[in-house]
């Protein structure tokens, strides 16, 4: 399916012209299978894009001109791409080293007539990638060594055009585990009419959307091209965030195979390790696994009350749980708070001891480097407390019993009195998170990162708050001041004392998941005001601050004609953030799928539909 001017899923493949215009397919087990080095959008044109098996995709298009230099194509896995590349073209990438992003084996060799071009790569005993350029008979093909090795590829008659059909594929599908279902609805389910003039584009998301998360989970991606691997945070998050639109098989898969490689202390994983790369770090004999984060054990813990019970019967899931169970018990039972952890003792330095990232918020400076010992907000006041809350309920089936449990609940959720503050105008907050801890018990003290920020949105969707809790944040997100812009609720509010930026990754940018966060709380706690009878203005200003949520990453999305992982406003307009974003990211296409809905359920639910409001859509 052609989900946009450049960019195609099929199956197992991602083909798209990247960011600085290089066409690329990445493929099965997070490799690229062919990155064209040195040619020009403008010289390129695709016709088709169709996989007729798994595991194999073929693209049929032609180079603009009479003639072109086709170098051996960039191949490698996405993550040495990441690390080596970065943000270099794959020209610069070639003049810069011969021994990455290149084939192992080239053959040519005549097949029907035609001259074809294979370029592979191989890995362990019998497996490989490769890709293969056919050209017809009248295509000249002549060997060259200089600038690059590769090939001059002529027309004989010097046509404007050479046509070709590009075939990539891989014998190695271990990644692949399609599901019969993915979904509860379907387009012709939801009124879409509701949006009047944007109906028909909202409606082409929905459906590109149910394209790219059926991809993502049937082959084990976070994203379409940078992120081709599981990460349990994602997948868990995503699967939350899809309750009641992904289906229970699904939700219960994305869990079972996040908790696959959790190890014998109970500790989770950062990011899978897939395909070349895998089986390079093997060679090497180094840990696979990434264990730094922080905030992947309680998430373990508090999805249990959303999936199938039937998940329970897995031996490896049960066996997985209990250790995590046992390892967050024994964290909330030794630690005042769960910092980032510390780093191996052959990496510390005076001044530097710990990680400088734990949680989502992964970047250097998402806290601003604020101290050594950070304790995230998230992780300290939602998770923690709702994790040991979750594990009271499923200690019998999960036959894990700790004496000491309801004192441990009672602990963790008082921890949330650490993190409150208020704002110069009265209302109240959660600093993002505290450091610099001392002492124990009651004796502890510790530092507030006074920033307002959207993770708060985690705690309405995970526990249950006061009315006071959310009107304040109600308040904060229909404030120009905090969070609201036209086109979505900032993630770190434009009051701060810290100096985040919009051009910051966790700065003041729009996160389509942590708004779809926002929405998912707030509609927990409209229900619960409509049940409780608050008064009709609180039931109002929630509602409100749903709408203009909703209507402003909806509106990004029109105006962009995409689903952002993230997004920023500059000279009031909507604009992709422009580093290491992806236009393909299962958080966020499971997000506008929950704000579109949300958006629905409040004009068509009898109990909402009756709370009136003034907020409208902007013109189109």
């Amino acid at each position: 399916m052609q989900l946009e001017d450049g960019l195609w899923i099929d199956d197992g493949f991602y083909v798209d012209f990247d960011e600085q215009g290089q066409f690329r397919i990445i493929g099965p087990n997070n490799h690229l299978y062919c990155g064209l080095v040195d040619i020009p959008r403008h010289r390129l044109r695709v016709r088709s894009v169709r996989s007729p098996q798994p595991g194999t995709v073929v693209v049929s298009g032609s180079f603009v001109g009479p003639a072109v230099n086709l170098y051996y194509p960039a191949m490698d896995d996405i993550r040495t791409m990441r690390t080596f590349a970065g943000s270099d073209s794959f020209l610069a990438a070639r003049q810069k080293s011969f021994d990455r992003l290149v084939p192992h084996h080239m053959h040519r060799t005549r097949r029907n007539g035609q001259t074809v071009l294979e370029f592979s790569r191989h890995y362990h005993e019998r497996l490989s990638y490769r890709c293969s350029f056919s050209f017809p008979s009248a295509v000249a093909v002549k060997k060259i060594t200089r600038p690059f090795a590769g090939f001059r590829v002529s027309s004989a008659t010097a046509r404007a055009a050479i046509p070709f059909t590009l075939t990539a594929q891989t014998n190695d599908l271990a990644a692949h585990h399609p599901l019969k279902r993915y979904f509860l609805q379907d387009a012709g389910d939801l009124p879409f009419e509701l949006f009047g003039k944007r109906q028909h584009i909202l409606r082409a998301f929905w459906e590109r959307t149910a394209v790219e998360i059926a991809h993502l989970i049937a082959w084990g991606k976070t994203s379409g091209d940078r992120f081709g691997t599981i990460f349990p945070r994602d997948w868990m998050e995503s699967a939350d965030l899809g309750v009641h639109d992904l289906t229970p098989e699904a939700r219960a898969h994305m869990y079972t195979v996040s908790l696959r490689h959790v190890n014998t202390k109970g500790e989770g994983w950062h990011e899978d390790v897939v395909g070349e790369y895998r089986y390079e770090y093997q060679l090497s004999g180094r840990d696979i696994y990434d264990r730094h984060m922080i905030d992947i054990e309680p998430h373990y813990l508090i999805g249990l009350q959303q999936l199938p019970q039937e998940i329970l019967l897995d031996p490896q899931v049960r066996t997985a749980l209990q250790r995590v169970a046992r390892y967050v018990v024994a964290q909330a039972r030794s630690k005042e708070f769960i910092t980032f952890k510390k780093l191996p003792p052959r990496d510390r330095k005076t001044g530097n001891q710990y990680y400088v990232s734990g949680n989502w918020r992964d970047s250097e400076w998402a806290f601003k480097k604020i101290g050594q010992d950070i304790a995230p907000f998230d992780v300290n006041a939602v998770f923690y407390p709702k994790a040991l809350a979750v594990l009271k309920e499923f200690q019998r089936p999960l036959g894990v019993k700790t004496a000491d449990l309801d004192e441990l609940i009672s602990r963790w959720h008082a921890k949330e009195q650490y993190f409150r503050f208020t704002n110069k105008d009265g209302t109240s907050a959660y600093a993002l998170a505290v450091y610099g801890i001392h002492g124990r018990g009651a004796a502890v003290r510790c530092n507030q990162l006074k920033v307002n920020h959207l993770d708060e949105a985690y705690r309405y969707t995970y526990a249950t708050a006061t009315r006071d809790q959310v009107v304040s944040f109600c308040k904060r997100l229909t404030d120009p001041a905090y969070f609201f812009t036209k086109y979505g609720p900032l993630l770190v509010a434009n009051v701060n004392d810290h100096g985040y930026t919009n051009r910051e990754y966790h700065g003041q940018v729009i996160w389509m998941k942590q708004a779809a966060y926002a929405i998912l709380g707030l509609s927990k706690h409209l229900k619960i005001a409509v049940v409780e009878r608050w008064p009709a203005d609180v039931q109002r200003l929630i509602k409100e601050a749903m709408l203009q949520v909703s209507i402003g990453v909806i509106s990004a999305c029109v105006q962009l004609n995409a689903i952002p992982e993230l997004h920023w406003v500059d000279g009031g307009q909507p604009k992709f953030f422009p580093i290491s974003s992806s236009k393909v990211q299962l958080w966020s296409a499971v997000g506008v799928r929950r704000i579109i809905r949300k958006y629905l359920e409040l004009q068509t639910d009898p109990n909402y539909r009756t709370i009136k409001t003034a907020v409208t859509w902007p013109k189109l």
